[in-house]
């Protein structure tokens, strides 16, 4: 606790499930988002409470990318890029015990997007995603507008106004709900691509603190869902990875929930 809220250094689960000696080695420093303009890509998004961090993760198949860089990367053994976004309250930031997320945004304000006041602002959220509208209604330099976006993979908490936006926008939405039937699979993927160094990133340390913040246990079948062992150990970042990630798994054409549960 004093490590992480104090000296701004990020301390490992005990029984992480995530290995994030693998993940750190993977990162590619000089890896820049607008290396990928133009390119597909689905979003994950989970917005967990209104007073806490709000996670979205950008995810990049190598394979389908004509980018240069892409195919740089998979002559270098990579399959997927991610970049992260997350946003927090004001008031959350400036509480005593936040340095650590305050070290971040005052590093790097891409690294943590702060919104106004006491609660997650939406809006600010759907200004990423859809840009920010001009005068005439036209938006700029939002996601859709850098990037081809198929598509957006949520959790229905906390998302129904936000969500309602975003397809009105004409933007792809399709639920991943918090079951471990949605999850298990994506999460042994992601273990197994993180192994191999397979997931390029630029190394962001909110990422890499969430990512070892991850534990689970497998239950009788083997199955295994992302859980943290204390309120204060987020893991919304690699939550959305994996909503993102499974989407990329299933096969589905943008906005097509096919093979998830809903119940």
């Amino acid at each position: 606790m004093f490590k992480t809220k104090h000296l701004n250094i990020w301390v490992q689960a005990r029984d992480a499930y995530f290995n994030v000696q693998r993940w750190i080695e993977s990162a590619v420093p000089d890896l820049s988002l607008d290396d990928f303009r133009g390119q597909p890509c689905r979003l994950g998004l989970d917005l967990a409470s209104k007073v806490d961090i709000a996670a979205g993760e950008l995810l990049f198949e190598l394979a389908r990318c004509t980018a240069p860089v892409a195919q740089q990367l998979q002559a270098r053994g990579y399959h997927y890029a991610r970049f992260g976004f997350y946003w927090l309250p004001e008031a959350a930031i400036e509480a005593g015990e936040s340095e650590h997320y305050r070290g971040w945004r005052d590093a790097d304000p891409s690294w943590l997007i702060q919104t106004d006041g006491d609660m997650i602002d939406h809006f600010a959220i759907l200004d990423t995603i859809l840009g920010e509208e001009g005068a005439d209604g036209s938006r700029t330099g939002g996601l859709v507008t850098e990037f081809q976006l198929e598509e957006v993979a949520y959790d229905p908490h906390q998302a129904t106004m936000l969500v309602t936006a975003l397809q009105e926008a004409g933007l792809p939405c399709v639920e991943v709900r918090p079951l471990v039937l949605n999850f298990s699979e994506p999460m042994k993927q992601m273990d197994a691509l993180i192994r191999s160094r397979a997931i390029a990133h630029s190394g962001d340390p909110v990422f890499t603190w969430m990512l070892s913040n991850v534990v689970a246990k497998p239950d009788r079948k083997d199955n295994v869902y992302p859980t943290k062992l204390r309120p204060e150990n987020k893991i919304d970042g690699p939550v959305a990875h994996l909503m993102a990630l499974a989407r990329c798994m299933s096969g589905a054409e943008p906005g097509i929930a096919r093979g998830f549960v809903e119940l």
